[in-house]
């Protein structure tokens, strides 16, 4: 006999064995969450740490937009590690791809702060890339461009991804 929203029912009920047969795939699909999220776990910790650590490089990592974009792009393994229970190497590629992008952009940003962060003693790549700035930019963006067709081919990606990737 089986209890089922306030009756007893016996088990060859029909509604019972369905009743139980969605607690069982419930239960399983917690134990799997579980288990994935233990794999997670590890990675969002670290990302935890990168995000804490970043507003600190500036005054002793030559080059912190790099370290800004691992920071902002943990995402990228820590959800294949949730997802898949593994991380695969395309996973890393577009972790690096995100790195060429924040260094493109945070570099842009940076060139206006340039002389306020040489008085403050402020590292950052605008001062790092220097006169070469701009050439130092747009080497990130096709550094990018290079990561995300790489990937596109490996996960045999088709035109749509592509054509994307050429009007962007």
């Amino acid at each position: 006999m089986n209890w089922v929203m306030g009756r007893t029912f016996p088990d060859d009920v029909p509604q019972v064995r369905s009743i139980q047969g969605a607690a069982a795939e419930a239960q399983s699909s917690a134990d799997a969450a579980a288990s994935t999220a233990s794999n997670a776990w590890a990675f969002a910790l670290a990302a935890l740490a990168l995000a804490v650590i970043y507003p600190f490089l500036k005054r002793v990592f030559v080059l912190p937009q790099a370290w800004l974009g691992v920071a902002f792009g943990f995402g990228i393994p820590m959800a294949f590690a949730a997802h898949q229970n593994t991380v695969v190497p395309l996973a890393w590629v577009l972790l690096v791809a995100n790195v060429f992008w924040a260094i493109a952009y945070d570099t842009e940003y940076a060139m206006v702060d340039r002389e306020d962060d040489r008085k403050l003693g402020l590292k950052s790549s605008a001062i790092l890339f220097g006169r070469f700035d701009v050439a130092a930019v747009m080497i990130c963006h096709a550094l990018f461009l290079v990561c995300l067709v790489h990937v596109g081919l490996r996960a045999q990606l088709g035109v749509g991804y592509f054509t994307g990737l050429v009007l962007a």
